[in-house]
Protein backbone atom coordinates (compact mmCIF):
# COMPACT_ATOMS: atom_id res chain seq x y z
CA UNK A 1 0.00 0.00 0.00
CA UNK A 2 1.24 3.34 -0.75
CA UNK A 3 2.73 6.04 1.86
CA UNK A 4 0.90 8.34 0.61
CA UNK A 5 -2.94 9.88 0.26
CA UNK A 6 -4.21 11.13 -2.96
CA UNK A 7 -6.87 13.29 -3.08
CA UNK A 8 -9.40 13.70 -5.94
CA UNK A 9 -9.87 17.80 -5.88
CA UNK A 10 -12.98 18.70 -7.99
CA UNK A 11 -13.00 22.30 -9.11
CA UNK A 12 -16.24 24.37 -7.42
CA UNK A 13 -16.65 27.91 -6.96
CA UNK A 14 -15.51 29.28 -4.69
CA UNK A 15 -12.64 26.87 -4.73
CA UNK A 16 -12.28 24.29 -1.69
CA UNK A 17 -8.40 24.13 0.45
CA UNK A 18 -6.50 20.59 0.69
CA UNK A 19 -8.08 20.52 4.25
CA UNK A 20 -12.03 20.57 2.91
CA UNK A 21 -11.20 17.30 0.35
CA UNK A 22 -9.16 15.56 3.00
CA UNK A 23 -12.12 16.06 5.54
CA UNK A 24 -14.72 14.89 2.64
CA UNK A 25 -12.42 11.57 2.68
CA UNK A 26 -12.74 11.23 6.41
CA UNK A 27 -16.98 11.68 6.44
CA UNK A 28 -17.17 9.50 3.79
CA UNK A 29 -15.09 6.14 5.80
CA UNK A 30 -16.72 7.19 9.05
CA UNK A 31 -17.72 3.27 9.18
CA UNK A 32 -15.12 1.68 6.83
CA UNK A 33 -13.18 -0.68 9.10
CA UNK A 34 -11.41 -2.06 6.30
CA UNK A 35 -7.76 -1.91 6.20
CA UNK A 36 -8.03 0.31 3.35
CA UNK A 37 -11.21 2.16 5.11
CA UNK A 38 -8.92 2.85 8.09
CA UNK A 39 -5.40 3.56 6.75
CA UNK A 40 -7.06 6.35 4.00
CA UNK A 41 -8.98 7.53 6.86
CA UNK A 42 -6.06 7.86 9.12
CA UNK A 43 -3.94 9.82 6.29
CA UNK A 44 -6.63 12.12 5.54
CA UNK A 45 -6.70 12.93 9.72
CA UNK A 46 -3.33 13.25 9.32
CA UNK A 47 -3.74 16.35 6.49
CA UNK A 48 -6.11 17.93 9.20
CA UNK A 49 -3.88 17.65 12.21
CA UNK A 50 -0.91 20.02 10.57
CA UNK A 51 -2.59 22.96 10.75
CA UNK A 52 -5.92 23.27 13.30
CA UNK A 53 -6.92 26.80 11.59
CA UNK A 54 -7.51 25.38 8.10
CA UNK A 55 -9.23 22.36 9.73
CA UNK A 56 -11.66 25.06 11.52
CA UNK A 57 -12.17 26.62 8.26
CA UNK A 58 -12.97 22.46 6.51
CA UNK A 59 -15.13 21.91 9.43
CA UNK A 60 -17.50 25.34 8.87
CA UNK A 61 -17.42 24.60 5.16
CA UNK A 62 -18.63 20.91 5.05
CA UNK A 63 -21.76 21.79 7.86
CA UNK A 64 -22.52 24.74 5.25
CA UNK A 65 -22.90 22.15 2.36
CA UNK A 66 -25.23 19.90 4.54
CA UNK A 67 -28.49 19.31 3.58
CA UNK A 68 -31.09 21.17 6.03
CA UNK A 69 -31.58 18.48 9.04
CA UNK A 70 -29.06 16.68 7.87
CA UNK A 71 -28.33 15.68 11.87
CA UNK A 72 -26.15 12.76 10.69
CA UNK A 73 -23.63 14.47 8.78
CA UNK A 74 -23.50 17.30 11.22
CA UNK A 75 -22.66 14.84 13.94
CA UNK A 76 -19.97 13.37 11.83
CA UNK A 77 -18.15 16.15 11.71
CA UNK A 78 -18.28 17.01 15.20
CA UNK A 79 -16.47 13.16 15.41
CA UNK A 80 -14.01 14.25 12.72
CA UNK A 81 -13.25 17.14 14.72
CA UNK A 82 -12.84 15.28 17.90
CA UNK A 83 -9.46 13.09 15.74
CA UNK A 84 -7.71 16.66 15.47
CA UNK A 85 -5.21 18.75 16.98
CA UNK A 86 -5.09 21.76 18.95
CA UNK A 87 -6.31 24.04 21.11
CA UNK A 88 -8.39 25.84 18.24
CA UNK A 89 -10.13 22.47 17.74
CA UNK A 90 -10.78 22.43 21.31
CA UNK A 91 -12.58 25.76 21.56
CA UNK A 92 -14.55 25.27 18.58
CA UNK A 93 -15.88 22.04 19.58
CA UNK A 94 -16.35 23.91 23.04
CA UNK A 95 -18.56 26.32 21.11
CA UNK A 96 -20.73 24.18 18.92
CA UNK A 97 -21.56 21.91 22.73
CA UNK A 98 -22.90 25.13 24.59
CA UNK A 99 -25.25 26.31 21.19
CA UNK A 100 -28.62 26.77 22.49
CA UNK A 101 -30.83 24.25 21.21
CA UNK A 102 -33.02 26.30 18.24
CA UNK A 103 -35.88 28.31 20.36
CA UNK A 104 -38.87 26.59 18.19
CA UNK A 105 -37.41 23.00 19.50
CA UNK A 106 -37.56 23.66 23.12
CA UNK A 107 -38.17 21.54 26.21
CA UNK A 108 -41.79 22.90 26.21
CA UNK A 109 -44.65 23.14 24.21
CA UNK A 110 -46.52 26.50 23.84
CA UNK A 111 -48.83 25.58 26.67
CA UNK A 112 -45.70 25.67 28.98
CA UNK A 113 -45.73 21.47 29.59
CA UNK A 114 -42.57 20.11 29.25
CA UNK A 115 -42.07 17.54 26.52
CA UNK A 116 -38.55 16.11 27.68
CA UNK A 117 -39.92 12.49 27.84
CA UNK A 118 -41.16 11.96 24.38
CA UNK A 119 -38.92 11.78 20.90
CA UNK A 120 -38.48 14.97 20.02
CA UNK A 121 -37.19 16.96 16.59
CA UNK A 122 -34.88 18.70 18.73
CA UNK A 123 -33.05 15.37 19.72
CA UNK A 124 -31.18 15.58 16.79
CA UNK A 125 -29.47 19.10 17.41
CA UNK A 126 -29.00 18.03 21.44
CA UNK A 127 -27.46 14.63 20.13
CA UNK A 128 -24.68 16.99 17.86
CA UNK A 129 -23.95 18.66 20.64
CA UNK A 130 -23.45 15.87 22.67
CA UNK A 131 -20.69 14.43 19.93
CA UNK A 132 -19.19 18.10 20.09
CA UNK A 133 -18.71 17.22 23.85
CA UNK A 134 -17.42 14.33 23.88
CA UNK A 135 -14.76 15.00 21.11
CA UNK A 136 -13.54 17.87 23.38
CA UNK A 137 -12.36 15.52 25.32
CA UNK A 138 -10.54 13.56 22.24
CA UNK A 139 -8.53 16.55 20.92
CA UNK A 140 -4.86 15.72 20.55
CA UNK A 141 -1.92 17.88 21.46
CA UNK A 142 -3.65 19.64 24.25
CA UNK A 143 -3.03 19.20 27.74
CA UNK A 144 -5.60 17.17 30.35
CA UNK A 145 -6.19 20.35 32.08
CA UNK A 146 -7.62 22.76 29.38
CA UNK A 147 -9.81 19.67 27.81
CA UNK A 148 -11.43 19.70 31.62
CA UNK A 149 -11.70 23.33 31.85
CA UNK A 150 -13.56 23.16 28.43
CA UNK A 151 -15.77 20.65 29.45
CA UNK A 152 -16.57 22.39 32.81
CA UNK A 153 -17.46 25.31 30.72
CA UNK A 154 -19.94 23.44 28.78
CA UNK A 155 -21.35 22.39 31.92
CA UNK A 156 -21.55 26.31 33.39
CA UNK A 157 -23.11 27.08 29.60
CA UNK A 158 -25.09 24.32 28.46
CA UNK A 159 -28.19 23.89 30.66
CA UNK A 160 -29.15 20.92 28.87
CA UNK A 161 -28.85 17.87 30.93
CA UNK A 162 -27.75 15.29 28.15
CA UNK A 163 -24.97 17.70 27.45
CA UNK A 164 -23.91 18.05 30.80
CA UNK A 165 -24.52 14.77 31.45
CA UNK A 166 -21.39 14.06 28.49
CA UNK A 167 -19.40 16.85 29.70
CA UNK A 168 -19.45 15.54 33.06
CA UNK A 169 -18.59 11.81 32.21
CA UNK A 170 -15.68 12.92 30.09
CA UNK A 171 -14.08 15.07 32.66
CA UNK A 172 -14.44 12.24 35.05
CA UNK A 173 -12.37 10.17 32.84
CA UNK A 174 -9.78 12.94 32.64
CA UNK A 175 -10.27 13.84 36.73
CA UNK A 176 -12.23 11.83 38.96
CA UNK A 177 -11.81 14.11 41.62
CA UNK A 178 -13.56 16.94 40.28
CA UNK A 179 -17.08 15.58 40.87
CA UNK A 180 -17.58 18.22 43.95
CA UNK A 181 -16.98 21.02 41.51
CA UNK A 182 -19.36 19.63 39.09
CA UNK A 183 -22.21 19.20 41.86
CA UNK A 184 -21.52 22.72 42.81
CA UNK A 185 -22.25 23.77 38.90
CA UNK A 186 -25.64 22.46 38.89
CA UNK A 187 -29.00 22.56 40.56
CA UNK A 188 -30.24 20.12 42.91
CA UNK A 189 -32.34 18.10 40.64
CA UNK A 190 -29.25 17.55 38.45
CA UNK A 191 -26.76 16.54 41.04
CA UNK A 192 -27.07 13.12 40.42
CA UNK A 193 -24.71 14.08 37.14
CA UNK A 194 -21.66 14.48 39.61
CA UNK A 195 -22.50 10.87 40.51
CA UNK A 196 -22.26 9.32 36.98
CA UNK A 197 -20.26 5.89 37.06
CA UNK A 198 -19.37 3.72 33.96
CA UNK A 199 -19.58 0.17 34.53
CA UNK A 200 -19.17 -2.81 32.68
CA UNK A 201 -22.06 -3.73 29.86
CA UNK A 202 -22.25 -7.69 31.77
CA UNK A 203 -23.36 -5.61 34.54
CA UNK A 204 -26.42 -3.58 32.53
CA UNK A 205 -27.63 -6.19 30.13
CA UNK A 206 -28.18 -9.94 31.35
CA UNK A 207 -27.62 -11.55 28.34
CA UNK A 208 -25.89 -9.86 25.61
CA UNK A 209 -26.05 -12.50 22.94
CA UNK A 210 -28.61 -11.47 21.02
CA UNK A 211 -27.57 -8.18 20.56
CA UNK A 212 -27.67 -6.97 16.71
CA UNK A 213 -24.76 -4.33 17.02
CA UNK A 214 -22.76 -3.89 20.30
CA UNK A 215 -23.47 -1.49 22.98
CA UNK A 216 -21.67 1.92 22.37
CA UNK A 217 -21.32 4.50 24.96
CA UNK A 218 -19.18 7.01 22.80
CA UNK A 219 -18.21 6.01 19.33
CA UNK A 220 -18.40 6.89 15.96
CA UNK A 221 -21.99 8.67 14.54
CA UNK A 222 -24.79 6.07 13.61
CA UNK A 223 -24.74 4.80 9.64
CA UNK A 224 -28.42 5.92 9.78
CA UNK A 225 -31.89 6.26 12.05
CA UNK A 226 -33.86 3.21 12.31
CA UNK A 227 -37.08 2.06 14.52
CA UNK A 228 -34.78 -1.17 15.53
CA UNK A 229 -32.04 1.09 17.38
CA UNK A 230 -33.10 3.98 19.72
CA UNK A 231 -30.64 7.58 19.93
CA UNK A 232 -32.30 9.77 21.52
CA UNK A 233 -31.33 11.78 24.64
CA UNK A 234 -31.03 10.57 28.11
CA UNK A 235 -34.69 10.88 29.67
CA UNK A 236 -35.90 10.77 33.29
CA UNK A 237 -39.57 9.54 32.75
CA UNK A 238 -41.68 9.28 30.22
CA UNK A 239 -45.08 10.65 30.18
CA UNK A 240 -44.35 12.16 33.04
CA UNK A 241 -41.25 14.45 31.99
CA UNK A 242 -39.11 16.81 34.17
CA UNK A 243 -37.27 19.51 32.42
CA UNK A 244 -34.49 19.15 30.38
CA UNK A 245 -32.81 22.04 31.05
CA UNK A 246 -31.20 24.00 34.23
CA UNK A 247 -31.72 27.70 34.91
CA UNK A 248 -28.69 27.14 37.58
Amino acid sequence: MSDTLSIHVLPEDPPRSIHFWALREVLARVHDDSEMGVAIRERALEVLRREADDAITAFIQARENLAPGDVLGEWAIMWAAGQCHGAGVLQWLHDQAIREVPADLADHDDAGHATTGCDRESDGHVLVRVMATESVATVGDVEAEKRIEALVSIIKNQPHTAVRAAAASAAYDLDDSIRERVAELVAESQRWIADLRKVPHSQLVADTSDLKDPIRLVGRPPREFSDQASYAVPRAGCCECTDQTDPH
